[in-house]
Formats: structure tokens, C-alpha cells, sequence
């Protein structure tokens, strides 16, 4: 997974290389326009030499400003320690000390991406035309070396946040900054050469060095999705017996290779769609074997890479009308289990048979939508394989140059247009959402959500990426609950300053309340309280999709074994010596479940109506939503909520007072 977010960046980088290098440095796209404005047209009155070189240290800024936006967040969310650890040797890794920090490994990572950035921008331009061979063998070398080092380290445990201590003051630290540095170093060199070492004389059309560089990255991306492949293979053939039926990986374990192949088609997308935005912003793109149209004086060459990404986008449509039909007769199916199956909503609501109209009916189809989400794996599955049938027949036409690409010239041009189109449009209404935010209360707390989601894991392999605001929430918790139950010295919840004494803190147990996202968080904080502190300690979670989605999609971190010892913690403050894979006893945990909710679920056996609830003590325990089918006041019925207003429903409070008093009486 390293590999594959190096290659990623690599293939971030490329992107631009081809844009601000290829299009608009060596091609002079803006001369290509006819009239280009004054803000533009200085550098296209330069020789060829002069913008590669401007062009290149764009690049280079580029990368910087993701190097300096990753070690700002770093600064905020990795260096926050906790002064409080459950310590010893875990087989969960959330209990592991050191995984809710992870600067030094971010720091190490990030060098070495930075560094083989800088590196393969540098190559891309090296490799232009150019009357100093010596000049060229010389930054081809040095990139090389720079490259094959950064990728080399990539693969250490020396980057791995699983065997890697913290260790500050190991000469390691150097070494890492010595291949970013190495990288810039390269960059600048080859910059600077450019001013008179790139062939003025050479034709500025097609730089084979330019648009080859995409096809090798892909071409590596796809070696890495092939031994991931064969890595989840010969894992699932060890462990597919040790799954329990109701926490089976998504897709039986192949849910990784997909979502790293729609990581690298999406990459593929957002460089596509910017090369040819730009290049149909000076001229008409055109791939070196996949002409729109025939070349022209306005004409500007892109990979085809760029062509297969945007036409392949067009395979998705067939495959989303099948999805659909697919969701639309499941959702049918499960109407009809609730409404006449074993599964009755009369079953939970008794009064059902005097409700007015189709209250029923309502609560049904609110079943049955919510349960579509244990369908969503398959469902990505066909969009995300369609996907990359659509950009490997385009790829596979590039590469054998057939005769019939250039009759289907306008067609490809129509092909194209749609693909970009739909990228920019995509582009326009993510922007628009996160604009309306800032009125929007409603839609600000679901881009929320989606973010919150999107960056609650550590950045284990991809330093670049936003940061994991888990890293910041989960210490400062931890302190807070040690500071609450009096199981630190000090009984004070923020230092004193020169005015005010600091406020006391009155030990006292406490109750750990996550919804949705939080109920992740919340078992991420139990498990790295001390033993101590957590005899002090319930938990009560709503909403949680601990079984249902990340005990599916990441079972190492989220198992049913690991849902066991968590309960077992929360019985005996300290790791059991041995875990029963099937005990479910009392402890200071109810998790409360909607049969509404689209999100969360049950952890360990779906639950009673309430009504019908023979152990008070499960731990999981449900709610009726609507909490009738009467109508009240006035004749409405009450609303369906769904995955939302969790903390006005009765039975939360009713939960948590029991949680209380169990906390009181022990």
C-alpha cells in the first residue's frame, strides 16, 4: 500500500508536469491560441529552454506547498501526545500506544515522497531533446538514484507504523531529509540547466520523454494492483474460515484492490480532465495515437492516457443503470420481508393493525432502505470494474495504433467532451456544497459527516493526504477521562495562570457517550485508558458502525474478536488472558440500534423489539423509530429519523441512566 500512495504521488506530479511542462512550456500552448493576453504573453516570447525551466520550478512550488501544508497539519494532529497509555503488548491495534501518534513516521514518509517528486519532475525534463549528452546523463543518473532510493526506503519497516518506535534521535531522521533534499537538489539543477541545455532546435510538438511518462506510471500502478491481488489471494485462503458470518469482509476481502483501483482511477481522472481542460483552453488536445481530429497548427498533444481515463468514465453509465436496477429489486425484496416475512413490523409494533393510512408501509420502506447499505460493497464493485474496462479497451486502442481510431476520430472528440464534462460538473457541485455549507447548517453537518469519515484513520501510508483528525481527538479524550475519574495527580482540568487558580476537578466516573462517527472514537479512547481508569468508565454508543461497515471493510483493526475484548475491558479493566469469541456478558456497554438507521447497527446479535427485550443486560439493545405508529396531537404521525436525533430520543436517556446508576452502584 506504501508503493501504491508513492506511485499516487508520482502520478499527482505527472499531471502537472504535463500540463505546465508539456502544454504550456515545451508546445507554448498560449502561442498556439493566436491571442495571447498580456498576463501570458512574456512567456511565450521566450525560447524554448527559458519556459521549461519556469515551468518546472511551478512544479516544484507545487510540490513544496504540499510539503509545507504536511508538516503544518502534522504539527496540529500527529505530535499531540497523551499523557496516559493502557500500555503493554496488545494484539489490537488500537490499544497500541503509539498508534494515535504518528509524527516521525509521517515525517519520514513525507520526505520520501517529497523527494521522489521532485525527482520524477526533474527526469520528465532530463529526458527532453538536447545537444549536451554528458548534461543528460548526468540528471538522468541523479534522478534515478534519487528515485530508486525514495522507493527502496518506501519498503522498510522503517516507514511502517506497525514495527516502527518513535525513536527522535536516530541518525534515520537525516537520511530521510537527505532524499528530499537529494530530490530538490536535482530539481533545481535541472532547472537551472534547462536555460541552455535544452535543444532550441527541436521541433515543439510531441516530447516522447513528456507524454510516456503517464504510461510508465500507470503501467507501475498496475504491477502494484496485480501483487495486491495476489497478496489478498493467498490471505483470504488463510482466514476466510476464521471469519464469523456476520462480520465477513466486504466483498470477501477484496473490498482493498477495489478501492486502490478506484483511488488510481480517479487520480487518472483529475489529471486527465485538467490536461485537456487546459489544452482546449489554448488549442484542440490531441493524443499522440488517438487523434481527435486531424492535427492542426492549434493542435496540442496530451497522453492518450488522458483520452482513456476521460472516455473510460462512459463505461460507468451501463453499469450504474445495472446497479440501480439491481438496488431497486432488493429494496423490493426487503418490503416485502418486512411487511409479510418472519421479520414483521407489526412484530414491533403491536398497534400496527390500528394505525391509520400506510404507517406500516412507511416503516417498511424505511427498513427496507436502510438495510441497501449491506448491498453498497457489490454495488461499487460493478461501477468501479466497468470503469476499468472502459480505460483499458481505450488504453489497449493506443497502444496497438489500430486504423480504426482515426475513422472514429469525432466520436472520441464527443467521448471526451462527455468524460471532461462530467468531471467538471462533478468539480462545480462538490464546490457549490462545500459553499452552501456556510448557510446551510444541515448540509454543513453532512459534509461533515463525509469528512470526518474521510480522515478518521492515521496517515499510515500516504503523508500528503489530509490529516487524521483521530490523532488529536482521541489523546486529548484520553486526558480528559483520566482527569475526570481523579486518576490524575494533579485534579485540575487546565493550568493556572497568573490571575485565576486552576479549577478543581471532583473525581467522578464517567459515562462515554460516541454517535456515529464518535462511537468509533469512543472504543479508539477506551482502549488506550489504563486498566485503572476504565473500572471508572461505561460506554454507551448510537448509531455505531462498528459490525456493519468497519468491521467489514477493516477487520484488523475492527473484528469481532476485538468487539469482545472490548467488552471484556469494559467488565474488567484490563486485556482478558483469554477471549471467548462467543461471550456477550455483563459489562458497562449498551450499544442501541435503529432498525431505521442506514449507518449503524448491531455489534453482537441483532436485538428485540423493546417491548419483547428478555436480557435488560444485552449490550445490544433497540428503539423504535417513530417510537409509534399512533398518530398524536393534531393526527400527524411521528417522523422517521432515521440515522439522525439520536439525543432527543427517551430511550438514549433511559440507557444512559442505567449505564449511571451501574457505574454508582460498583
Amino acid at each position: 500500500m506504501r508503493l501504491l500512495a508513492l506511485a499516487a504521488t508520482a502520478q499527482l506530479v505527472n499531471g502537472a508536469v504535463i500540463v505546465l511542462v508539456s502544454t504550456i512550456g515545451w508546445q507554448n500552448a498560449a502561442m498556439r491560441s493566436g491571442s495571447p493576453g498580456w498576463w501570458i504573453g512574456w512567456y511565450t516570447r521566450l525560447d524554448v529552454g527559458s519556459r521549461v525551466a519556469l515551468a518546472l520550478a511551478v512544479v516544484g512550488g507545487i510540490v513544496g506547498s504540499l510539503w509545507l501544508a504536511s508538516v503544518r497539519t502534522a504539527h496540529r494532529y500527529e505530535k499531540r501526545e497523551m499523557s496516559a497509555s493502557a500500555g503493554g503488548n496488545h494484539d489490537w491495534k488500537l490499544r497500541k500506544p503509539g498508534f494515535w501518534h504518528g509524527a516521525i513516521i509521517v515525517t519520514r514518509q513525507r520526505n520520501l515522497h517529497v523527494g521522489a517528486a521532485l525527482a520524477f519532475a526533474a527526469l520528465s525534463v532530463a529526458l527532453l531533446p538536447t545537444q549536451h549528452a554528458v548534461w543528460r546523463v548526468v540528471e538522468v543518473s541523479a534522478a534515478m538514484i534519487v528515485l530508486v532510493v525514495a522507493f527502496g526506503a518506501t519498503t522498510t519497516s522503517a516507514v511502517d507504523r506497525e514495527h516502527q518506535l518513535d525513536d527522535r534521535d536516530g541518525d534515520s531522521r537525516y537520511r530521510f531529509r537527505a532524499v528530499a533534499g537529494a530530490g530538490a537538489l536535482v530539481l533545481a539543477a535541472t532547472a537551472v540547466g534547462c536555460f541552455w541545455m535544452v535543444d532550441r532546435t527541436s521541433q515543439s510538438s510531441v516530447a516522447p520523454a513528456l507524454v510516456n511518462g503517464t504510461r510508465v506510471v500507470l503501467a507501475i500502478q498496475s504491477i502494484l494492483l496485480i501483487g495486491l491481488v495476489i497478496m489478498v489471494w493467498v490471505l483470504r485462503r488463510s482466514d476466510e474460515s476464521q471469519r464469523a458470518s456476520d462480520w465477513r469482509p466486504f466483498l470477501g476481502g477484496w473490498l482493498t484492490p477495489l478501492v486502490s483501483l478506484i483511488a488510481v482511477l480517479l487520480g487518472g481522472l483529475l489529471s486527465a480532465a485538467t490536461n485537456l481542460a487546459v489544452a482546449r483552453l489554448f488549442g484542440q488536445p490531441s493524443g499522440v495515437h488517438l487523434p481527435a481530429e486531424r492535427p492542426t497548427p492549434s493542435t496540442l498533444f496530451v497522453p492518450d492516457e488522458a483520452f482513456a481515463f476521460a472516455i473510460g468514465t462512459v463505461a460507468t453509465l451501463p453499469a450504474l443503470l445495472i446497479a440501480g436496477v439491481v438496488l431497486w429489486r432488493t429494496y423490493g425484496r426487503k418490503v416485502h420481508q418486512f411487511t409479510e416475512g418472519d421479520d414483521q413490523v407489526r412484530a414491533w409494533y403491536p398497534e400496527s393493525k390500528q394505525a391509520p393510512g400506510d404507517a406500516a408501509g412507511q416503516v417498511a420502506r424505511a427498513w427496507a432502505i436502510a438495510s441497501l447499505t449491506d448491498s453498497v460493497d457489490a454495488l461499487v464493485a460493478i461501477a468501479g470494474l466497468a470503469w476499468t474496462v472502459g480505460v483499458t479497451a481505450v488504453e489497449a486502442a493506443a497502444l496497438l495504433a489500430l486504423p480504426q481510431v482515426a475513422v472514429l476520430a469525432s466520436v472520441i472528440d464527443v467521448l471526451v467532451t462527455f468524460g471532461v464534462g462530467v468531471s467538471a460538473v462533478t468539480a462545480i457541485v462538490l464546490v457549490g456544497m462545500l459553499r452552501s455549507t456556510y448557510a446551510n447548517s444541515g448540509r454543513r453537518r453532512a459534509v461533515g459527516a463525509l469528512w470526518d469519515v474521510a480522515t478518521f484513520w492515521p496517515r499510515a501510508t500516504h503523508p500528503l493526504a489530509p490529516p487524521c483528525y483521530a490523532e488529536q481527538a482521541v489523546p486529548e479524550i484520553v486526558d480528559r477521562v483520566v482527569l475526570l475519574t481523579g486518576e490524575r495527580s494533579d485534579h485540575h482540568s487546565q493550568p493556572a495562570t497568573e490571575l485565576w487558580p486552576p479549577p478543581a476537578v471532583n473525581p467522578s466516573p464517567v459515562l462515554i457517550t460516541g454517535y456515529s462517527q464518535g462511537s468509533l472514537i469512543a472504543p479508539a479512547v477506551v482502549a488506550q485508558l489504563p486498566p485503572r481508569t476504565i473500572d471508572k468508565v461505561a460506554l454507551l454508543t448510537l448509531a455505531c458502525p462498528f459490525r456493519r461497515l468497519y468491521g467489514r471493510a477493516f477487520p484488523d483493526y475492527f473484528s469481532h474478536e476485538y468487539a469482545v475484548e472490548l467488552n471484556e475491558l469494559l467488565m474488567n479493566g484490563s486485556a482478558p488472558e483469554f477471549v471467548d469469541k462467543q461471550a456477550t456478558r455483563l459489562g458497562r456497554w449498551r450499544n442501541v440500534v435503529r432498525h431505521t438507521d442506514y449507518i449503524g447497527s448491531w455489534i453482537f446479535s441483532p436485538p428485540n423489539a423493546p417491548g419483547q427485550q428478555l436480557n435488560r443486560d444485552a449490550i445490544d439493545v433497540a428503539c423504535l423509530d417513530p417510537p409509534s405508529l399512533c398518530p398524536g396531537p393534531g393526527g400527524a404521525l411521528a417522523p422517521i429519523h432515521y440515522h439522525s436525533d439520536w439525543w432527543q430520543d427517551p430511550l438514549t436517556h433511559v440507557h444512559a441512566g442505567r449505564l449511571i446508576e451501574q457505574l454508582k452502584n460498583s
